[in-house]
C-alpha cells in the first residue's frame, strides 16, 4: 500500500474513533481532529512526494517550504487545530462543567477548521 493511502487510512480511522468517542470527552474529540489534520496533512507530503517530518517542529518548518508551501491562510487552520489540542491535553481544569462547555466549544470550532484545512488539501490535489 502507498503511504498516501497510508495516512489517508488512518486520517479515516480517526474519524472512525471521533464518532465513538462520548459527549463526556471533548478534549479527545479535539486532540482527534488535530490527529485526523496531522494525517491529511502527511497524505499530501507522500502526495507530492516530500517528507513531512517527523515532529511537529519539523512539520511546521516544512510546511512552509517547496513542495508543501501551504498558504499561510490554510496553515492558520492546522495550528489553531494543534494549539486547542495543547490546550485540551495539558492545560488540566478546577471545574469539569467549565472544562466540558469549554472544550464543546472548542470542539465546534476545530471541526471548522479542520474542515478548511481539508478543503484546501483537496484543491491542491490531494485525493481522498
Amino acid at each position: 500500500m502507498n503511504e498516501i493511502q497510508t495516512n489517508l487510512n488512518q486520517a479515516k480511522h480517526n474519524e472512525a474513533f471521533l464518532a465513538q468517542i462520548g459527549e463526556d470527552f471533548y478534549d479527545w474529540r479535539v486532540t482527534t481532529l488535530f490527529y485526523i489534520a496531522v494525517h491529511y496533512l502527511r497524505a499530501f507530503a507522500c502526495y507530492l512526494e516530500t517528507d513531512a517530518g517527523s515532529t511537529h517542529e519539523e512539520m511546521e518548518s516544512k510546511a512552509k517550504q517547496y513542495p508543501l508551501h501551504i498558504k499561510d491562510w490554510a496553515w492558520q487552520h492546522y495550528k489553531r487545530l494543534k494549539n486547542y489540542s495543547r490546550e485540551a491535553r495539558y492545560d488540566g481544569f478546577d471545574d469539569a462543567f467549565i472544562f466540558q462547555e469549554v472544550q464543546k466549544d472548542n470542539y465546534e470550532k476545530c471541526l471548522l477548521h479542520l474542515d478548511e484545512f481539508k478543503k484546501y488539501l483537496k484543491n491542491r490535489g490531494l485525493p481522498t
